[in-house]
């Protein structure tokens, strides 16, 4: 069974993609795409997460489960490799005994596995990897100001 396939059957569907019912492949929907190309764009026009949440709210774009933009679901776009059309699996630690999930608990990089052009691309390769270092240089300098 193809990958994409394996994830189709076990409904997990990600914000900005349709699948296919017929071809049960990702495709991207273009309304919903349009507030990815948009993050990606003001981001690297600098501008602040706030002012993009704004125009997303201004423009009506919503998530999948149809709530306003937060900062967190901002740096998670900003941060997904789909976006630019790598498909990345197994990258998520599993629940504790406990049943505690936290999505941010990620696996080293050996164990993940990363499928290029895997999922139809919405950004550049190249604005992806400006938006990761601006974002890496963004960190290390409001951690110089704290105590």
């Amino acid at each position: 069974m193809h990958i994409l396939n394996f994830f189709y059957v076990n409904k997990i569907a990600y914000c900005f993609y349709n699948i296919n019912k017929e071809t049960l492949k990702y495709e991207i929907n273009t309304f919903e795409a349009e507030a990815v190309k948009l993050i990606f764009k003001m981001y690297l026009e600098d501008a602040g997460y706030t002012e993009i949440i704004n125009e997303l709210n201004r423009r009506g774009f919503k998530t999948k489960k149809g709530n306003s933009f937060g900062k967190n679901s901002l740096y998670d776009i900003l941060r997904n490799e789909r976006y630019c059309g790598v498909y990345v699996y197994n990258k998520c630690i599993h629940p504790d005994e406990s049943g505690k999930f936290n999505r941010h608990a990620t696996k080293s990089d050996d164990d993940i596995i990363r499928i290029e052009g895997g999922i139809p691309q919405i950004i550049s390769k190249e604005d992806f990897e400006k938006v990761q270092e601006k974002m890496d240089e963004r960190r290390r300098m409001t951690a110089t100001f704290k105590a």
